[in-house]
């Protein structure tokens, strides 16, 4: 089945485990470094990280206040190469870490604009947190420009070999359109209350992934 081929070739770019905490460390330092070529970041300003399992999400930023994030990496699925990047760049720089300590410094800090230290979790200001953190990665590098990254970077960390990256690209920009289908899953599992095993074969049928990553 294709989606068992795509799976098989996507299992060669995940990063072991035993890189991980580097390859995260150097993502981040790296995402870091590309934001602050386009935005001037308040003094004082830090983060760390931790790697975490059993956690309904991917990764996440909880924002510590004075300017210092916690952000977790999940580790119960496999962490792609492609993907880390642009994870660390949503969660850190320039997404929820950079938005977050932009707020405190300028609005709460600058302007005493105390109302902006409670943060509505489902607010306009959400929405305007995930839409930035979403673009975050494409604001800070141009495609080729992050591919070549990977390839420099990230891959030697993850000690991957980078001579099928090409082919990586091409596979996951095919499957760019697919990007909806899980969203499409979760309105069907939430809101009409579809069988679980209903929803895993949507998901290894339209968004060509293995059962282990649809459950």
């Amino acid at each position: 089945k294709l989606g068992e081929r795509i799976e098989a070739f996507r299992q060669r770019f995940v990063i072991p485990e035993d890189r991980l905490e580097e390859v995260v460390a150097l993502a981040l330092e790296l995402c870091r470094e590309q934001t602050l070529r386009h935005v001037t970041l308040p003094e004082g300003e830090s983060f760390r990280f931790s790697l975490v399992d059993d956690r309904p999400w991917g990764a996440y930023n909880w924002y510590q206040g004075k300017l210092h994030s916690l952000i977790e990496v999940n580790t119960d699925l496999p962490v792609e190469l492609a993907s880390i990047f642009g994870t660390m760049c949503h969660e850190g720089y320039p997404g929820h870490h950079t938005y977050n300590v932009l707020l405190e410094d300028r609005l709460v800090e600058g302007k005493d604009w105390r109302e902006f230290t409670i943060y509505p979790l489902y607010s306009p200001q959400s929405l305007l947190a995930e839409g930035t953190a979403n673009a975050g990665r494409n604001v800070v590098l141009a495609d080729d420009e992050y591919w070549d990254l990977l390839s420099s970077a990230l891959a030697p960390a993850a000690g991957l070999d980078d001579r099928d990256l090409g082919a990586y690209r091409a596979v996951l920009e095919a499957l760019r359109p697919l990007r909806y289908v899980r969203g499409e899953a979760a309105r069907m599992l939430f809101d009409q209350g579809v069988d679980d095993d209903e929803i895993v074969d949507f998901l290894m049928r339209f968004e060509l992934v293995s059962e282990e990553r649809a459950r």
